[in-house]
């Protein structure tokens, strides 16, 4: 009975979080939607040869008329006007507007000035709930510069006939929630994490891998250099080297290499 009882009471309060999230996202979309109506209004009045001072008093009258309401700074205002200009013409970024909220909106907006990596990141916050910080963290660490590299060494290292065969036996993204790493860790910790819980980190690798070993010696040109984490795919008979990096990497020293590299960007 106790147990009915508990599952009955934590099905009521996850209705309820799902209700709070509904509206929060509710109220989102409509305060985007503010946003993206006063920044084509001060578009549209700078495109009539408007005189920058209407936006000041703008702020003014505003922030009079409103009190309690914040977001309608000078600096804000300009924002928006710079947030309708820039998407009111991208058709695959307007429908992403009410996605994600206005403080992330302006990160986006200040930090990217490619449209396809702004969407790439809207769809990001979207899909994995970032906070601001980690939002920042991610651009800074150019996300989308390493998304858009190739993850394999394929091209470099395999013969036509294996290529495309090997591009199906590897998936496009790879999903470690069972590793219950906090946002900021170190590559050491992620690599400890994914050896520490191997038997699950293969099954979600494929059912083909086999595990060589961790921090696996290999010497080339009289150097020493240790792979991460080593793999064998059964199917396309070849190691499998993968790279774990939080910060930069450097790919070149890899084409030297006979094993098949993976680059794996940990969500």
């Amino acid at each position: 009975m106790e147990l009915i009882q508990y599952n009955f009471i934590a099905e009521i309060k996850q209705k309820i979080r799902n209700a709070q999230y509904e509206a929060l996202k509710v109220v989102n979309n409509q305060l985007i939607q503010l946003y993206w109506e006063i920044g084509k209004s001060i578009a549209e009045k700078q495109n009539e040869n408007w005189g920058k001072g209407i936006v000041t008093t703008l702020s003014k009258e505003l922030q009079l008329e409103f009190p309690g309401i914040t977001g309608f700074s000078t600096t804000n205002l300009w924002l928006m006007a710079q947030f309708y200009s820039e998407y009111q013409t991208v058709e695959f970024l307007r429908p992403l507007v009410g996605e994600i909220s206005w403080t992330k909106h302006i990160v986006i907006l200040n930090k990217c000035k490619n449209n396809q990596e702004r969407q790439f990141y809207i769809n990001a916050v979207k899909k994995f709930g970032w906070t601001k910080n980690i939002l920042i963290h991610q651009i800074e660490n150019k996300t989308f510069e390493k998304y858009l590299l190739n993850q394999t060494n394929f091209e470099n290292t395999l013969p036509n006939d294996l290529k495309n065969q090997a591009i199906l036996a590897i998936k496009d993204e790879y999903t470690f929630d069972f590793l219950k790493l906090a946002d900021e860790h170190s590559e050491r910790e992620l690599e400890n994490a994914l050896t520490q819980n191997i038997r699950n980190f293969l099954m979600e690798m494929g059912h083909q891998f086999t595990f060589v070993g961790n921090q696996f010696k290999v010497e080339v040109e009289n150097q020493e250099y240790f792979i991460d984490l080593l793999l064998y795919h059964r199917q396309i008979q070849c190691l499998v080297a993968i790279e774990l990096k939080i910060g930069e990497f450097y790919p070149n020293i890899k084409e030297k290499w006979s094993f098949i590299w993976l680059y794996l960007t940990i969500k």
